[in-house]
């Protein structure tokens, strides 16, 4: 016997001909039935507890990165994987990354490997990124003013894409 739901809980049979919903999973429009219960819209004419479960466009659930088609294209590049239409980020740093009063990015030096599919980045210290500098495998960088040249996370990013979702997502 099946999950049953008291019928005055669920509106069924409502009808999009798309550009309404999304689906969660896959972010793709979604046109056909579906319903609500509990104020939450899924796929399908009637209750089904494995029904998809549909996002209004515009609302707060959808993640507005995800529907800009040059999001794919800043994945490949930077070796971000987008599956199931959900970005999978990267390992956070331990270190905390904000700006002082001045506006001042406060100096942290990062590196990831060169053959590493994913792009795992790492933040390290001053005595490492001069270390990893020489050595072909890897590729380093850094945010902030180091010997007395200053670099933006932006200009940091151009170097090693991913740098920024890797900040700041």
């Amino acid at each position: 016997m099946g999950l049953r739901v008291p019928q005055n809980q669920i509106v069924t049979s409502k009808y999009t001909t798309g550009g309404e919903y999304l689906v969660e999973e896959t972010y793709k429009n979604y046109q056909g039935y579906y319903y609500e219960y509990n104020d939450v819209t899924y796929a399908g004419k009637e209750f089904n507890i494995k029904s998809p479960v549909l996002i209004k466009k515009g609302s707060d659930d959808v993640n507005k990165l995800l529907l800009n088609p040059k999001t794919a294209q800043y994945a490949a590049i930077s070796g971000i994987k987008i599956n199931d239409g959900k970005i999978h980020s990267l390992p956070k740093s331990n270190i905390s990354f904000v700006t002082n009063n001045d506006g001042v990015v406060p100096l942290a030096f990062y590196y990831k490997k060169k053959n590493e599919n994913p792009i795992i980045i790492r933040a390290i210290s001053e005595e490492s990124y001069q270390t990893l500098q020489s050595d072909p495998i890897y590729q380093t960088t850094y945010v902030g003013t180091y010997q007395g040249k200053p670099k933006s996370i932006d200009e940091a990013d151009r170097e090693m894409p991913g740098l920024k979702i890797f900040l700041l997502g």
